[in-house]
């Protein structure tokens, strides 16, 4: 049975001391039916010769102008030809070059999402909340170690233009509701190294979160995510 192709989709602006790692993670694993992605949001610094030295390895790239990372994120899914497709953004990596190969990508072609577990840069290896976590307005796994099924998915995989951050929790709550199964395999997928957007704890970060916590859980998941964020309430556990 041959393999599924897989789609990396690596977003960068103005990257060019991290965006390297990130290339060789990628072109360097040992799966052979890899479609590598590169969109760029118009870099100027020095950005571009970089990708350009690894050309010959990089599926499609482009670079122009966009409206934020799940802008850009949003071109390379209309770029993608896989059946699966995984963000791993500049600076972040797959843990080893067997990462997608140790993966039976066949066994899982009834789920919408697969996740595994996390290398974070600042505090080591981290096994993902239990999804239930989505009620709190906290994505249960590291965005760069799921793998999203475009195959099942198809138009449903895409990322909301209302907001410049915090789309990708958006993006996982429309899957769970719309009762497409997740799957957690218990694998060392990514290194992330933190300090993304979504992460941002500015206003407009807050906003986000708190509409999209509001779109899919109403006033009892806003309850839960203030009493979170306010140490009265716990999130739920990890998975062990």
């Amino acid at each position: 049975m041959s393999k599924p192709i897989i789609s990396i989709i690596t977003a960068v602006y103005n990257a060019k001391e991290h965006i390297e790692v990130t290339i060789k993670s990628i072109i360097n694993q040992s799966y052979q039916n890899i479609e590598f992605i590169i969109v760029d949001g118009g870099s100027t610094d020095g950005t571009i010769d970089i990708i350009k030295k690894y050309n010959s390895k990089i599926s499609y790239w482009m670079s122009e102008k966009d409206n934020g990372v799940f802008n850009a994120m949003n071109k390379g899914i209309e770029k993608a030809n896989g059946k699966w497709i995984n963000f791993m953004n500049a600076g972040d990596y797959f843990v080893d070059e067997n990462v997608l190969t140790n993966i039976d990508f066949h066994s899982y072609v009834d789920f919408g999402i697969i996740y595994g577990n996390t290398y974070y840069e600042k505090t080591g290896v981290e096994k993902p909340f239990i999804s239930s976590s989505l009620q709190y307005g906290m994505i249960m796994a590291c965005h760069q170690s799921m793998f999203f099924n475009k195959a099942l998915l198809k138009d449903k995989l895409h990322y909301s233009s209302k907001f410049k951050l915090i789309c990708d929790y958006d993006l996982i709550c429309r899957i769970i509701n719309e009762n497409y199964p997740v799957k957690y395999i218990d694998l060392l997928i990514a290194y992330y190294m933190g300090g993304g957007l979504s992460s941002s704890k500015n206003w407009e970060a807050r906003k986000a979160r708190y509409y999209f916590i509001y779109k899919h859980f109403k006033f009892r998941g806003l309850i839960k995510s203030i009493l979170e964020s306010l140490g009265l309430l716990s999130l739920p556990n990890k998975i062990r």
